[in-house]
Parts: structure tokens; C-alpha cells; sequence
């Protein structure tokens, strides 16, 4: 997947393969990495990941296993393909909760990301948790993070304080520089959609400020 590697008789190939297998034996590296595989490259087979989900990932002594990056790549994976499995996201979050203070920035960005691409009802108290463990860590952020954070929150409608720490944050010379076009397009769309046009002007004041407009790509 790394590679690229798009043809679909592999994946097809590989799909038959562990269909022969009980996936009792995988480890939480494996069952991550065969999902990240597919759906990095687009490769949606719902028989395996449906088997993966029901015999693996619903099951909370089983995900206990999993690590923030195994945690986090499999429900990026999963929502890249948009293949839902409503019990098994709620597991994984759950874990996330659990688990939150090993959380790195790009954990809590593609967590929220998932439940946010995939629409999906989060379990009670997740955001509100996981916004404060976040919040407490946002100097870790970079500009890339905080715009998919953002985003994903705007998207679940859940308007939390680091949002609007998030906003003095990307206002900061360091961080308005390391802007990107989809970093700033993600973080227009996320005030515009909390309903804060003002504060899409100060954004770009700041990238103003910081000569920033125009070169961001």
C-alpha cells in the first residue's frame, strides 16, 4: 500500500487468502495494518472487514490491545472507504477514551476525522473527553492537525473550547506560515459552518499579516 500497489487482483488475492484463516491469531498490528492496506488504496471488501469488525474489533478485550496508532489508523481506514460498522467504531472510541493521554496530535485529529467523515453518532461523552485531552496537548499540534481536528468537530456540530483555542493558535506567525491550502480551506469551512464568519476574517488576517496569502499549496 505504501508502494501504491492499486491492483485489485492482489487485494482480491489476498482477501481469499485470509478468508481460509481464523483471524483469532492476528494481533491488533495485523488487523490495522491489513485494513490500513485496503483502504489506502481504496480497496473496500466488505466480507473481510465485516468478519474483522465481528469477530475482532467488537470485542473490548480484544481492542484493549490496540495502541492509539493501531487505534486511530484502523477507523481512519475504516472511514476512507466509508465502510461502516456502527458497534465496532463505538469499541474503538471507547478504547480512545481510555487511552487518550498516550494520544499524539495526529490521533486525535484522525479519530475525530473518522467519526466525522463516516457521520456517525459518537458514544456519550466522547468528544467532550477527548476535546479536553486534546485541549491540554494543543501546543503539540501542528497546522495540519488543528485544520482536521477542527473540521472534524464543525462537522459533528460539537462546539467545544479548543476550537477557540485552535483559533488564536492558527493566528500565530509559526503556525499561519505552516499553512496549507487544504488547512486553510478545512478551517474556513469549520467556522463558517459554526456559524463564525469573523472569525474566517481573522484567519486571514493573520495570513495577511504573515505573508502567507497566496503562498500556501
Amino acid at each position: 500500500a505504501k508502494a501504491g500497489h492499486r491492483n485489485a487482483d492482489v487485494y482480491e488475492a489476498m482477501s481469499a487468502s485470509l478468508s481460509r484463516h481464523p483471524v483469532d491469531g492476528l494481533r491488533p498490528i495485523d488487523i490495522c495494518n491489513i485494513i490500513w492496506a485496503f483502504c489506502t488504496v481504496g480497496y473496500r471488501d466488505d466480507e473481510l472487514f465485516q468478519r474483522l469488525c465481528e469477530s475482532r474489533l467488537v470485542h473490548s478485550d480484544v481492542i484493549r490491545n490496540f495502541n492509539p496508532q493501531d487505534l486511530t489508523n484502523t477507523t481512519w481506514g475504516l472511514c476512507k472507504v466509508g465502510f461502516v460498522h456502527a458497534v465496532a467504531m463505538d469499541e474503538l472510541a471507547k478504547e480512545g477514551m481510555r487511552q487518550r493521554e498516550s494520544f499524539k496530535p495526529i490521533h486525535f485529529a484522525n479519530l475525530f476525522y473518522s467519526f466525522a467523515m463516516l457521520r456517525l453518532p459518537c458514544p456519550e461523552g466522547f468528544v467532550q473527553t477527548m476535546a479536553d485531552a486534546a485541549l491540554a496537548k494543543l501546543n503539540r499540534f501542528d497546522s495540519g492537525n488543528l485544520a482536521i481536528m477542527t473540521w472534524a468537530l464543525a462537522q459533528l456540530q460539537q462546539h467545544h473550547p479548543v476550537v477557540d483555542v485552535t483559533l488564536e493558535t492558527v493566528q500565530r506567525p509559526d503556525i499561519c506560515a505552516a499553512l496549507t491550502s487544504r488547512a486553510v480551506s478545512m478551517l474556513f469551512l469549520a467556522y463558517f459552518r459554526f456559524g463564525q464568519p469573523e472569525s474566517v476574517d481573522a484567519i486571514f488576517g493573520a495570513m495577511k499579516r504573515n505573508g502567507a496569502v497566496g503562498a500556501s499549496g
